[in-house]
């Protein structure tokens, strides 16, 4: 997908080319010669979508600090909120492309097209009857849908801290701490009829989606659209040939760049033809992409996506260490922390039967969840060699809390209408635990002069609990009334071990002549494994690794600092990590490893208002982001693109 800017936003387009094992008029994909391929009627898919985004934020801060007698106190108090406002517009053009063969590399299982003589998908003509030659069945030409957003997050925090001094033999202070932080979360989306449906709240009123969905399809006479008896617009509209071709004349055009430049390109389209939104109200009523329906529509208050609110209580103490082990100056600290969090999270409850005369009321649900933590850490320092050579020592309790959106009990469930079906739902999870996990570093840093570090490092973390997204258990008695469903949710997992070695280096070059004493450069090298992670392959029954954790990864700077110019060029690197344990067909997912260069160069103009330039640029070497699941399967192949910046800074 590519995006550039526009008078109206940002918009962005993207080409795709889908794959099904379908029957009737759409695409089958067929075994040819060991390959696959397609003998007629694959969808071409071109879209275009329109971003609109906005963000309110308010921040107040208030503080005081209090010296006497070796006592520091300092307090501070914070309040702060946001409404992030976004709408989003897709266009999606649809074509077909009679004869296309596909094949798919074994592996890599990345496709390559082979098009029919003649076919160029900038033409318009290519775009006008998208029908199956063989069946000649009504097709869907063009998609479009209107999708609004709103978030709203506050966060409210008092602290007070107060420092003593001691200065004994080898305590020098003790430090101790309250804190008190509630924040929360508000979103509205799609409301709990999104996809069209007319379930009612507790009130009995159906309250329409603000979404707006229509499939345009081809047919004989014109067939405008009209919302249901609720207001949902979400269906399809029938327009004859002669709008849809005035359509493809005035509102589309070639996309102005090559499609994924880079890598091999064999089979792929240069350019191709994208809907506008020019004209598009003369094809569809455009009055419903309205962003007030987004709370509340005909008075009646749309039921939040998510609405959270976490309270957090937290206390301190901390003793601070000075002394002398044999000859060595040793300095560390020890100390505890407690923290209780409150979780209250509310969210849309609903049940799909299509074989009851009447569907479930949708409902708000709330849920609670409370958790203590006693967090102690120890942390020392030995200088083996004062100022130079330095050893560390620490062991520590953490933890780190989920993703509000994890925690909102929104459930919904469908009833399979087959016998044998299984029934489905897909939920949050309020009851999910934190992160927590016991860590223990140690390490070994040598400084040989002012301007160079190199260090060595061991951890070990023995992690208790985590998330993971999208984890389906199978047969849960969910209401206990005896009716089993397939569940999919965030859950915990447990019992996971991460050893690892982290290599540093860096070094500025100052002993060399000018102007080559501005060079310098950093290095660090990280390797990672996981064990005991209790996480298995669905389908296989084979382990599974640590999700998001790589192997290998590493970052190489090289910098310039002198006078005016400050240049950067960096290079990161990761292997390739578990995303997923399970996508919809329950094999894992999988990322390829990726390396990304960039590259910063800042001028500063210190006699020009104290002012700065910069030009930057990324993924300079037009890295792609490869994931896979099972052996080779590809799910998708990402191009982000080289991009670059530039800016200007001023300082009063």
């Amino acid at each position: 997908m590519a995006c550039f800017a526009t008078l109206y936003g940002l918009r962005c387009a993207g080409h795709c080319f889908h794959r099904a094992y379908a029957q009737q008029s759409r695409p089958t994909l067929i075994p040819a010669g060991g390959k696959l391929g397609v003998t007629s009627g694959a969808i071409i898919s071109s879209d275009f979508r329109d971003f609109k985004y906005k963000q309110n934020s308010d921040y107040k801060q208030l503080g005081f600090n209090w010296f006497l007698d070796g006592v520091t106190v300092t307090g501070q108090a914070v309040t702060s909120k946001a409404t992030t406002w976004s709408d989003s517009t897709l266009i999606s053009l649809q074509g077909s492309v009679p004869g296309i063969n596909v094949a798919i590399d074994p592996d890599t299982g990345i496709p390559t097209l082979t098009f029919p003589d003649g076919y160029d998908p900038s033409d318009p003509s290519f775009y006008a009857n998208p029908l199956d030659p063989e069946n000649g069945d009504i097709a869907r030409v063009l998609r479009i849908q209107y999708r609004p957003d709103e978030v709203e997050t506050s966060e409210d925090m008092a602290k007070i801290d107060a420092d003593f001094e001691v200065n004994s033999a080898f305590l020098r202070s003790i430090e101790v701490g309250a804190q008190y932080r509630r924040s929360g979360s508000l979103r509205y989306s799609g409301g709990v009829n999104a996809s069209g449906t007319a379930i009612p709240d507790e009130d009995g009123h159906v309250v329409p989606t603000p979404y707006v969905s229509i499939d345009v399809l081809l047919g004989d006479e014109d067939s405008p659209f009209t919302p249901d008896t609720y207001g949902n617009w979400v269906g399809q509209q029938i327009v004859p040939q002669e709008t849809w071709n005035s359509f493809l004349a005035n509102s589309t055009a070639t996309m102005p760049f090559t499609f994924f430049p880079t890598g091999n390109r064999t089979g792929l389209l240069d350019s191709w033809l994208y809907p506008t939104f020019d004209g598009l109200e003369s094809l569809v009523d455009t009055s419903m992409f309205n962003h007030s329906r987004l709370r509340e529509v005909n008075g009646v208050a749309q039921i939040p996506t998510q609405d959270i609110t976490e309270n957090i209580y937290a206390g301190y103490v901390k003793a601070n260490l000075a002394f002398d082990l044999f000859g060595m100056p040793v300095h560390g600290n020890i100390g505890m922390r407690y923290v209780k969090t409150n979780d209250r999270a509310a969210g849309a409850q609903r049940t799909l039967d299509p074989n009851a005369d009447v569907v479930d009321v949708v409902k708000l649900a709330e849920m609670r969840n409370s958790y203590t933590d006693w967090l102690p850490s120890a942390n020392f320092s030995f200088e083996l060699i004062p100022n130079q050579l330095i050893a560390f020592a620490g062991a520590s309790k953490v933890l780190a809390r989920p993703r509000p959106s994890y925690l909102a009990p929104n459930l919904r469930c469908n009833i399979s209408e087959d016998i044998d079906g299984a029934n489905t739902c897909s939920a949050g999870n309020p009851d999910l635990k934190p992160y927590r996990a016991d860590q223990y570093d140690l390490s070994l840093s040598w400084y040989p002069n002012k301007d160079s570090l190199f260090s060595a490092a061991l951890f070990y973390k023995d992690i208790k609990s985590y998330v993971i997204n999208d984890v389906t258990s199978y047969g849960v008695d969910l209401f206990e009334d005896g009716v089993l469903y397939d569940v999919t949710r965030p859950e915990n997992g447990t019992g996971t071990k991460i050893t690892g070695i982290e290599l540093t280096a860096q070094t500025a070059f100052t002993f060399l002549p000018a102007p080559l004493d501005g060079l310098g450069f950093q290095a660090n090298y990280t390797w990672a494994k996981a064990k005991d992670t209790r996480l298995t392959n669905q389908l296989t029954g084979e382990a599974l690794p640590y999700p998001y954790l790589s192997r290998h990864s590493y970052n190489l700077i090289g910098y310039y600092d002198k006078g005016p110019l400050n240049l950067r060029v960096a290079y990161n690197y990761r292997s390739k990590y578990l995303r997923d344990q399970a996508d919809r067909s329950g094999n894992a997912v999988f990322n390829d490893a990726t390396g990304y260069l960039d590259a910063k160069l800042t001028i500063r103009l210190r006699n020009l208002l104290n002012s700065s330039f910069f030009i930057e640029g990324k993924n300079l070497t037009k890295e792609t982001e490869r994931i896979t699941a099972g052996d080779i399967r590809l799910t998708s192949l990402e191009y982000a693109g080289r991009r670059f910046y530039a800016g200007f800074t001023v300082r009063f």
